[in-house]
C-alpha cells in the first residue's frame, strides 16, 4: 500500500510539473449572435511568456490549424519589465482582422515601456480603454484590468455603433457582473482555471479579481463571456487537472 502511494504521488508531481504544463489542448464553441456573417475568435490570455519554448510552439501550431478571423489576447502577457520575451510568439500570430490585446495585473505591477510600439511592431494592437470595428458589424472594446487599473466603459464604446456586435475584452472576469450589459460577449482570463486543481472541488486558490468565475463559459442577462484557463503559469510553473488552452469562438448568424 505504502509504495502505490509513492507511485501516486510521483505520477502527480511528473505530470504537474512536467507534462501538463505544456499540454496545450484546444477548446472550440459555435456560438449564435448579432453578425451577419461568420467571425472566428481564438482566445489566448496569461501567456506569462519566457522564450518560444514547447509550450508556446503547440500553442502556435493550434491557432495556425483553426485559421481565425481575429485572435485576441487578454492580458498577462509577461511576467513584468519588458515584453521582448514574448517578440518571437506574436510574430508567428496572424488573423485577417488582426490581433488585438488588453493589459492584465502583471502589465500594471511591472509596467514594460513602450507597449504600443512593442505591439505595433509585431503586427498587433494595444486597446487601453478603447474599441474599433473590426468589421462594420462588429465592435471590438478593450477595458484596462478591474484588479489593478480603472476599466472606462463609455470610453471603450465612443464611436461604437447602436447595431451589430458588441465584443468586450478584459482580464478579470469580475468585471463581467458589471459590464455584461454593454456587450454581447466578452473574452477575459486571469483565473488560470485555479492552476492546479482537486477533480470534483472548487480551486484551492484563486487571484483577486476572479470573482464567481474559474473558466468556461458563463451568461448574463444577454450576454456571454468566455474565462480562459491561459497557456502560462504564475506563482509556481506547474498545472494539474488544468491544462493550458487555446478557445476557438465562431460567432454565426442568428438567423432571421
Amino acid at each position: 500500500m505504502g509504495a502505490l502511494v509513492v507511485f501516486s504521488v510521483v505520477c502527480v508531481v511528473v505530470d504537474a510539473c512536467f507534462v501538463e504544463p505544456d499540454d496545450v489542448v484546444l477548446e472550440v464553441a459555435s456560438i449564435h449572435a448579432n453578425v451577419r456573417a461568420p467571425l472566428v475568435v481564438a482566445h489566448l490570455s496569461d501567456l506569462h511568456a519566457g522564450e518560444l519554448g514547447v509550450r508556446e510552439s503547440r500553442a502556435i501550431a493550434l491557432l495556425e490549424a483553426a485559421h481565425p478571423d481575429l485572435v485576441v489576447v487578454t492580458g498577462d502577457v509577461v511576467d513584468g519589465g519588458t515584453l521582448e520575451p514574448a517578440r518571437a510568439f506574436f510574430q508567428k500570430l496572424h488573423a485577417p482582422l488582426g490581433v488585438l490585446v488588453v493589459r492584465g495585473n502583471w502589465e500594471h505591477w511591472r509596467p514594460p515601456p513602450d507597449e504600443r510600439a512593442f505591439y505595433a511592431s509585431v503586427g498587433a494592437k494595444l486597446l487601453v480603454n478603447e474599441g474599433l470595428a473590426i468589421r462594420d458589424d462588429v465592435w471590438v472594446a478593450g477595458l484596462e484590468d478591474e484588479s489593478s487599473a480603472t476599466p472606462d466603459l463609455a470610453k471603450a464604446l465612443v464611436g461604437a455603433p447602436s447595431t451589430g456586435m458588441k465584443i468586450g475584452l478584459f482580464h478579470s472576469p469580475s468585471f463581467f457582473d458589471r459590464a455584461s450589459a454593454s456587450f454581447q460577449f466578452a473574452f477575459a482570463g486571469h483565473t488560470h482555471g485555479g492552476q492546479v486543481r482537486i477533480p470534483f472541488m472548487a480551486p484551492p486558490w484563486l487571484p483577486d479579481g476572479s470573482g464567481r468565475f474559474v473558466s468556461g463559459f458563463y451568461t448574463r442577462g444577454g450576454s456571454q463571456m468566455h474565462v480562459s484557463r491561459g497557456i502560462g503559469t504564475s506563482i509556481a510553473p506547474i498545472r494539474f487537472a488544468c491544462k493550458p488552452e487555446v478557445t476557438v469562438v465562431t460567432f454565426v448568424p442568428a438567423g432571421p
